[in-house]
């Protein structure tokens, strides 16, 4: 989870590319309920997708090493790291999970 104070972004900007993967600022909804005090409702979360990329990007001329392809591999093909959030009643913080597909 992050703070989306700090990393302040507008859905569809990239905060980060490499060789690897691209990570970019987008918005979703969510179902969450409060187990303290029970409270359910519907939140707007910003999130950071983390993209890998189908193939590891090389300049002209550049061979792919052994460790690129195992850095390469071990990043999920697709996740999504939501912000902190807290209930709209009791303001305990809940606990929105992270998304990844390898």
């Amino acid at each position: 989870m992050f703070d989306f104070r700090l990393f302040p972004a507008e859905p569809g900007d990239i905060l980060h590319k490499d060789r690897f993967r691209q990570v970019e600022a987008a918005i979703v909804f969510r179902r969450g309920e409060c187990y303290r005090c029970g409270f359910v409702g519907f939140y707007k979360l910003q999130v950071h997708q983390v993209r890998r990329n189908p193939e590891i990007l090389t300049a002209e001329g550049e061979e792919v090493r052994q460790d690129h392809i195992e850095i390469w591999k071990t990043i999920p093909r697709f996740a999504e790291i939501p912000q902190t959030v807290k209930c709209k009643r009791c303001r305990e913080v809940l606990g929105f999970s992270t998304s990844c597909i390898f």
